[in-house]
């Protein structure tokens, strides 16, 4: 606290020129800025919206703040370092907690960044690659971008974390497994944000066995944050949509004595914190079985009907008790929330309608009824009306926002102008929610567009795709088919993407 006061009374005593590395809010006014993290105390003070800080205006001299702290803790940094790390700070850990919450990006990550340099660079590593990614409209692969000044810091320093991590491996510092898996964590998402796929998913399954044997043993508990769980949980479920298989970890509440997954709290929910754990613990168990469904020929559907229908039955039970909580609470508390708690819950509504419609058609392996089209319709407008909030953000998210449920919609809507306008909301935001990307997504679903209607001008004047587009899709593609010999990708097949691409 000392030292920030001292930072403080210095700025005060600084000259009135216009700060070049104040907020956006106080450039544009022409103030000087006191450049306090995530919002400056000038538009605090004067209820202003604080715009954020571009990252390559912050302080790279050796008397800033995350200088001095670098010196402190035993290690300097040099002015990319510096830059990157404080692209970190102060966007990539608010555009993942924009709409949640979260104590692994708030403060796990952080900390152990500030304590531990193999976490630090890693760090690093994921900030120059997201700051490559979004230099491309989050559309790199192997083969479509000519290699960077930060690609080339990324590698160097993803290379000094290993290196830091192997000069460990024989240590018995209780701490390292939780360093490790935190490393693994940066490092299959940066391998995400630079087109890696294969080597993402063997990053995900190294952390994933580590986790699942921790677990064996009753040691997660003890060695590892649970925020760190709930995202490898997550990932974990997200990797079984691109045919890895089914989740390495348990599942979290598993009851055996009921038939349905979802039992609400006394009274009803009284917080949006219930909501949210409700909502994501029926989500865990409906993706696995969407995976599973899809990548199942008719006759495997047929042999396993009994317990499909079954284990559809449950979750949609599940669902609809839960759908009536959540609409008592919405009621009840809407208005009491925070902004952000509102904002998510509008998000838990719509994966609320485009996990009930997906399950709903879960055996509906070719062209959809026409039936349906009105609930299509439901989800697309439900996404489209709060899109605005969205497109604020960019780069990576970690919750699930809008990509599975608009790609649901482009990708099986029997309307062919409800499905171009699903494929234009996957494209207006270019951004990656954990391994989902919405321009591949976009690019999958107008594969799919052209293969089912195959007369339909309108592709063409509304929907055009470039050489690179196509390009792009096409190293995506390859890369995911080399995780595992089983191509499935939600709806489509990668195997027949890949014919039809360059």
């Amino acid at each position: 606290m000392a030292h920030q006061s001292t930072l403080v009374l210095r700025r005060k005593k600084a000259s009135g020129t216009r700060s070049r590395t104040g907020c956006r809010t106080c450039r544009i006014r022409r103030i000087k800025c006191d450049e306090s993290p995530g919002q400056c105390n000038n538009c605090i003070t004067a209820n202003w919206k604080c715009d954020g800080y571009d990252p390559h205006r912050l302080p790279r001299k050796t008397g800033t703040g995350l200088r001095d702290m670098g010196t402190r803790i035993g290690w300097s940094m040099t002015a990319d370092e510096n830059r990157c790390f404080s692209y970190f700070q102060y966007h990539s850990v608010a555009n993942l907690t924009s709409f949640f919450d979260s104590s692994l990006w708030q403060q796990l990550v952080l900390q152990m960044s500030h304590a531990d340099p193999a976490v630090f660079h890693a760090v690093n590593m994921l900030s120059a690659a997201q700051q490559e990614s979004e230099a491309h409209g989050m559309q790199l692969s192997e083969g479509t971008h000519r290699r960077s000044q930060r690609y080339y810091f990324s590698l160097q320093e993803s290379m000094r974390a290993i290196n830091l991590l192997n000069q460990r491996r024989a240590s018995q510092d209780p701490q390292l497994p939780q360093v490790i898996l935190v490393c693994c964590l940066l490092f299959v998402l940066s391998e995400v944000l630079l087109g890696r796929w294969d080597s993402a998913f063997r990053h995900l399954r190294s952390g994933l066995h580590i986790l699942k044997e921790l677990e064996d043993h009753n040691q997660l508990e003890a060695e590892v944050a649970p925020s760190l769980v709930v995202v490898f949980r997550r990932l974990d479920i997200q990797a079984s949509l691109y045919g890895t298989g089914p989740p390495v970890l348990c599942l979290e509440h598993e009851p055996k004595s009921s038939p349905q997954l979802f039992q609400a709290p006394p009274g009803g929910f009284t917080s949006f914190s219930q909501v949210y754990e409700a909502q994501t613990m029926l989500m865990e168990h409906g993706v696995p079985l969407f995976a599973k469904s899809w990548s199942l020929s008719w006759p495997d559907i047929e042999a396993n009907y009994e317990s499909l229908c079954l284990t559809q039955g449950r979750l949609l039970g599940s669902f609809a008790q839960f759908a009536e909580h959540f609409k008592l609470f919405r009621e009840r508390y809407y208005d009491k929330l925070s902004e952000k708690q509102r904002r998510g819950v509008d998000i838990v509504k719509r994966n609320y309608l485009g996990h009930m419609l997906a399950l709903k058609m879960l055996f509906i392996h070719g062209p959809v009824p026409e039936h349906f089209i009105p609930d299509f319709l439901v989800v697309l407008q439900a996404h489209e009306d709060k899109f605005d909030q969205f497109r604020e953000l960019s780069g990576l998210v970690m919750d699930h926002l809008a990509i599975a449920n608009v790609y649901l919609v482009a990708t099986r809507c029997p309307d062919a102008a409800i499905r171009l306008r699903a494929i234009y909301l996957l494209r207006a935001w270019p951004h990656y929610e954990g391994l989902h990307s919405s321009i591949v997504a976009a690019l999958m679903a107008l594969q799919a567009f052209k293969r089912d209607f195959p007369n339909q001008e309108l592709v063409n004047t509304i929907m055009r795709t470039t050489t690179k587009d196509e390009r792009f899709l096409f190293d995506s593609i390859k890369s995911m088919r080399n995780v595992t010999a089983q191509h499935t990708m939600p709806i489509v097949r990668l195997s027949n993407l890949l014919e039809g691409c360059i």
